[in-house]
């Protein structure tokens, strides 16, 4: 499990995507988000799953608080 969360910019970068087609997907409900500093982050299993269309894996430990204030599956 990687400790370090994605902005939407990074994911974007990596998917190869633009960063609105990033964000539409986290409103959409296609990629889980949350919320850090007041700035979406993404967990890389959540982007890899989201670029490779695998399943979503619940998430079994929340990111640490100070990394991740609200961890969830819907709207920003």
């Amino acid at each position: 499990m990687h400790d370090r969360l994605l902005t939407c910019e990074e994911v974007a970068r990596w998917a190869n995507v633009s960063e609105r087609t990033v964000r539409r997907a986290i409103a959409r409900g296609d990629l889980r988000a949350g919320r850090a500093g007041g700035q979406l982050r993404i967990a890389p299993d959540d982007a890899y799953a989201w670029v490779f269309g695998e399943p979503k894996p619940l998430p079994s430990v929340i990111r640490s608080a100070s990394t991740a204030q609200t961890y969830m599956g819907g709207s920003p």
